[in-house]
């Protein structure tokens, strides 16, 4: 939560992940399933649906795409996270 001022943020255990904003607004997100993979994709695509795209700086926006790899190492895809429109 580096790349927005005042905002805090804490995983739990079980896919859960809340965050503070400094305007007083926060957002708790739960991966159904309990996955932690999944977390920070989901934790990012909320706060770019409540902030907007724009507002995500890069760094926060790679932390939402983490990478998939192989048992080789080798990256085969990337977990994103969709919000409904």
């Amino acid at each position: 939560m580096e790349t927005i001022p005042g905002a805090t943020s804490k995983c739990g255990a079980e896919g859960l992940s809340c965050v503070s904003l400094p305007d007083g607004r926060g957002l708790a997100v739960k991966v159904v399933d309990g996955a932690g993979r999944a977390s920070d994709p989901a934790t990012v695509t909320a706060l770019a649906a409540v902030l907007g795209a724009d507002t995500i700086a890069e760094p926060l926006r790679a932390k939402g795409r983490p990478p998939l790899t192989n048992d080789a190492g080798d990256v085969v895809g990337e977990l994103l996270g969709v919000a409904p429109a």
